[in-house]
């Protein structure tokens, strides 16, 4: 009878093993095959035997495979637990580097606040206190940006993504954008083309950080991927009564992509899912997620590309403008431009914003014509396109360009004869009688700007 039943008892295991088969339980197999083998085996050599009992010992051994094998249900609420700890500290870590990196990017725009602040009160024209105002307006954007950012933190979903609608100025918008990626492409072989068409309105109305998130993660991907050559950004806009089209096209020479990592990018319908909206605070987004905000912001996004010779990415995105505010920023821009005429012009080279700013603001209060570059190979590329100035001031610290090297190109320049003054921090004084000797017409000492900037301008303009 004992071996009947045990007989009936294998033959079941059996087919409960094929069953699990079949469901792709494996672990669950492996006790129930050890069982069937070791017990045939056993009852064998115990009918031969009959005072040899090896059965009971073949149970323990298959209770044992059992519990490595199948699942307990203490362990699994062990790793359960084990895991959600991992998961609790990961998260914490992420919003750790998170204010880190946040509480970082906040000293950048209250600098650049404190900075135009401290000068406002210098400024006599009231076109630069207008400039002013624009920078502290962007910095102050972009600092509420940063904090919203903190206060959302523990609310991080994708359906509560709010889209915020402010009037910028899209000159200085832009003006940001090419800033950023000129000092990301310095340490690379890559020449930046960077125009707007005039058919972009001056004042826009939209979601101005999203809108350059895009633009820069487009922007980075492309400096990722490119090592030599060019990256080109043309901004056009298409208006029509108070909306104003931007169609934003972005080419490089880099790696490029296939058809299906395209169709890849293109085809994921997919909201953004949690880890993409934790990134939404950075300039750095992938593709996939750049496409989702896009859609986000009621944009387009296309690409074309050929593997190993580039890409063109194609951003499409209506804001709101005022073309009647438009209408008169320009009428003001022409008044101030003819009120310029006959004046005499100074340019400045520094590829600090803020430093420009503050120099420009010390020289308004001289009746000239003021230009600023942040580029040198801009300063150069201005003269040899026969635009005139009667004093050029660099600074020595270009990141890009030292002062040397622009000074060598202008004068090759065929007839250049105008005064290159250049600008050195304090503990370089020392090195001013050698600046003089590589051709510079003088020297500026930061220290004390506003003196040595009259000296300048009464010796020279």
């Amino acid at each position: 009878m004992v071996y009947l039943i045990s007989g009936i008892y294998l033959i079941l295991s059996f087919f409960i093993s094929i069953l699990l088969v079949t469901k792709k339980q494996f672990k669950k197999i492996i006790p129930l095959l050890s069982l069937i083998i070791l017990g045939l085996v056993a009852a064998f050599i115990q009918k031969i035997i009959p005072s040899l009992i090896i059965i009971p010992s073949v149970a323990v051994l298959v209770e044992l495979i059992m519990y490595f094998t199948i699942e307990n249900p203490d362990l699994k609420v062990v790793n359960e637990l084990l895991r959600n700890k991992e998961l609790v500290e990961k998260q914490m870590e992420d919003k750790s580097r998170f204010l880190f990196e946040v509480s970082q990017d906040i000293k950048i725009p209250t600098k650049n606040i404190l900075g135009i602040v401290k000068n406002y009160s210098k400024l006599n024209d009231d076109l630069d206190k207008k400039e002013a105002m624009r920078i502290i307006e962007s910095n102050a954007n972009d600092l509420l940006f940063k904090l919203n950012n903190v206060l959302d933190i523990s609310k991080i979903d994708a359906s509560k993504i709010k889209i915020s609608n402010n009037y910028y100025d899209a000159n200085l918008f832009f003006d940001s954008i090419k800033s950023m990626i000129q000092n990301a492409i310095k340490n690379k072989n890559i020449e930046l083309f960077f125009k707007i068409s005039n058919n972009v309105p001056a004042k826009l109305n939209g979601d101005e950080i999203k809108l350059k998130q895009v633009l820069m993660s487009v922007l980075i991907n492309s400096i990722e991927n490119t090592e030599n050559g060019f990256i080109k950004v043309y901004i056009d806009a298409i208006v029509r009564y108070d909306v104003a089209r931007l169609i934003i096209k972005i080419e490089d020479t880099g790696k490029g992509m296939s058809l299906s990592k395209i169709n890849s990018i293109l085809d994921d319908n997919r909201k953004l899912n949690k880890e993409e909206v934790s990134k939404l605070n950075k300039l750095d987004m992938d593709l996939k997620a750049t496409i989702k905000v896009i859609k986000l912001l009621g944009g387009s996004f296309n690409i074309k590309s050929t593997e190993n010779k580039g890409s063109i990415f194609t951003i499409v995105i209506d804001q709101v403008c005022d073309i009647k505010n438009n209408a008169e920023d320009i009428k003001e821009i022409k008044k101030y431009s003819s009120d310029f005429f006959g004046k005499k012009r100074v340019l400045i080279v520094d590829d600090t914003k803020e430093e420009l700013f503050k120099i420009s603001s010390i020289i308004s209060n001289y009746s000239v014509d003021i230009n600023t570059t942040m580029m040198g190979k801009d300063a150069t590329n201005k003269i040899k396109n026969k635009e005139f100035y009667n004093l050029i001031i660099i600074d020595d610290d270009l990141k890009i360009d030292s002062a040397l090297n622009v000074l060598n190109e202008l004068n090759k320049i065929n007839k250049f004869k105008v005064p290159v003054i250049v600008m050195l921090e304090k503990n370089k004084k020392h090195y001013k009688k050698y600046y003089l000797e590589d051709g510079f017409t003088d020297v500026i000492l930061k220290e004390n700007l506003t003196d040595e900037i009259k000296r300048i301008m009464e010796k020279y303009i």
